[in-house]
């Protein structure tokens, strides 16, 4: 994980992501995708402004960019 404090009140923080996904026995397993999530400090503490997750289908994140069958 990297955390740059970019000064008044406001960090980035990367994290690198892995899915992995249980087929029965088979483990199933993504490559790594960088998470950046954009933190601001307020009353209450640190709290999340944004993200940017990467591309992957399903429920999980960002299913307007799945693409199905012949679609694509």
């Amino acid at each position: 994980m990297t955390i740059e404090h970019q000064g008044n009140g406001r960090a980035t923080v990367v994290q690198q992501v892995r899915a992995v996904w249980w087929d029965g026995p088979q483990i199933l397993a993504g490559a790594d995708h960088p998470w950046q999530w954009k933190l601001r400090k307020d009353d209450g503490g640190w709290r999340v402004w944004s993200v940017e997750l990467p591309p992957w289908c399903g429920t999980h994140v960002r299913a307007d960019v799945c693409r199905h069958g012949d679609q694509g």
